[in-house]
């Protein structure tokens, strides 16, 4: 009995890990969720991601990175803060935000502009 017990621990430890730190890539429109918000603020966080705020959701979105990748937070607030958005989110859990309060944003649409997309089949 006890032969079973310590691969089966390895196996249940590898497989948690893997459901929590899991990259977010190669994101397809059908795995996300649209919602269309108000944006109340928008900062730079760590690591170069930008944090929205909005208006009403308790809940973060941030774009990953996206300081890195030629976004700046300060002009996405010059330009979107109070404003209506359409904010695209992967549905993604992971044991790190098992609340999915934390959403990591895979588009950005302003008005008729894509300011912002990592989906690869739009």
């Amino acid at each position: 009995m006890k032969k079973f017990i310590i691969p089966l621990s390895i196996g249940a430890f590898v497989l948690l890990a893997y459901l929590t730190l899991r990259p977010i890539m190669n994101v397809k429109s059908d795995e996300c969720i649209l919602i269309e918000a108000e944006i109340f603020n928008v900062y730079a966080g760590p690591s170069y991601d930008i944090i929205f705020v909005v208006a009403g959701d308790p809940r973060t979105f941030y774009i990953n990175r996206g300081e890195e990748n030629g976004l700046s937070a300060d002009e996405l607030k010059a330009q979107l803060k109070g404003k209506k958005v359409n904010l695209w989110y992967v549905d993604h859990w992971s044991l790190l935000n098992y609340n999915k309060k934390l959403c990591h944003m895979s588009r950005l649409e302003f008005q008729d502009d894509v300011l912002f997309s990592e989906i690869v089949d739009m």
